[in-house]
């Protein structure tokens, strides 16, 4: 395909988000709140039960997303939303599978909570394939394939994907002016393999206090500004995504794949190879023969087959045990 220059556009693509936390900072309400505030901008035609039904959770908590059913927030309360209950080990492909169920269930947006178990499994994987190995360095290839896959699953489901993430507060020690010791807080680290974050299109990081900031923005929406999280956060979300262009479907035009080209004269010869073979097995047993003919390719009469594998599979099948 030729390399050629296009303008820049912004199309309607479906919105990956992330959303960051130390356990109890309010991942998985926030990304409820958050998921309801945008399929109900998306689908204002529907009922609140209809737009929670449209909502699904990866869930690998110990079904602890499933405590927030009835939970009021404001003028919101939680309706019954969709879930799947995940248990370990939390491989990448199980996710996959997972987000595709969403998908084929016309979920209109799914929660991964929390996509940082998918991580903490492969790392377990790696130090078991280097302990075989005794290679560190090569131990790494079939994990980071994995979670390639899985991020590529979470990027191009035709789907709002809102992944949360388990984080831990990361400290560094320096030496002050006086000459001594002090510890210096970083931030959040969020618990994921190091790219994976950055593949999203709005990261939002949760405080204790259940206040979020965004430490990667796309949208612009939300640069600067410390909040807490409300489904107008998903409304919000909805109005910048509605102002991109709307992508019509391209129809997939695949060319036919030539025939190939048959030598006639090995099929002649494997077809009169077995002409007595089969004349033998049918004075015996008409209608087994007849059948076993079918089962191997497909139609009961051999002669006018060109396919010579199955002929020569037909022939083993019929020539006499050495």
């Amino acid at each position: 395909m030729a390399i050629q220059l296009q303008k820049a556009k912004r199309i309607q693509a479906k919105l990956k988000i992330a959303i960051g936390g130390a356990s109890g900072s309010g991942k998985t309400l926030s990304a409820l709140l958050l998921a309801y505030g945008l399929v109900h901008a998306e689908h204002p035609e529907w009922t609140d039960a209809q737009v929670w039904d449209h909502i699904a959770v990866i869930d690998t908590e110990n079904q602890s997303s499933s405590l927030y059913v009835g939970k009021q927030v404001g003028a919101t309360v939680v309706g019954s939303y969709n879930v799947i209950n995940m248990e370990p080990p939390y491989e990448e492909q199980s996710l996959i599978d997972a987000i595709g169920v969403c998908k084929n269930a016309n979920m209109e947006c799914t929660i991964i909570d929390s996509t940082s178990a998918f991580w903490v499994d492969a790392l377990e994987t790696q130090g078991k394939i280097a302990e075989r190995t005794k290679s560190n360095f090569s131990s790494w290839k079939p994990v980071k394939m994995d979670q390639n896959r899985m991020m590529q699953a979470i990027l191009q489901t035709d789907m709002h994907i809102i992944a949360n993430y388990r984080a831990k507060m990361e400290y560094t020690q320096d030496v002050n002016d006086a000459g001594k010791k002090v510890v210096r807080q970083l931030g959040m680290g969020i618990i994921a393999e190091g790219t994976n974050i950055y593949e999203y299109t709005l990261v939002l990081m949760l405080d204790a206090d259940h206040v979020a900031n965004a430490t990667k923005d796309r949208t612009g929406i939300f640069d600067g500004q410390y909040f807490v999280v409300t489904p107008d956060t998903g409304r919000k979300l909805y109005q910048w995504m509605a102002e991109g262009e709307v992508v019509k479907p391209q129809p997939v035009i695949q060319k036919a794949e030539p025939a190939p080209e048959v030598d006639m004269e090995r099929v002649n010869k494997a077809i009169a190879a077995l002409n007595p073979l089969i004349t033998a097995a049918a004075a015996e047993d008409r209608d087994g023969t007849i059948a076993k003919i079918t089962s191997i390719i497909g139609q009961p009469n051999y002669t006018i087959c060109t396919d010579i594998n199955a002929l020569t599979a037909l022939y083993k099948a019929f020539a006499p045990a050495e």
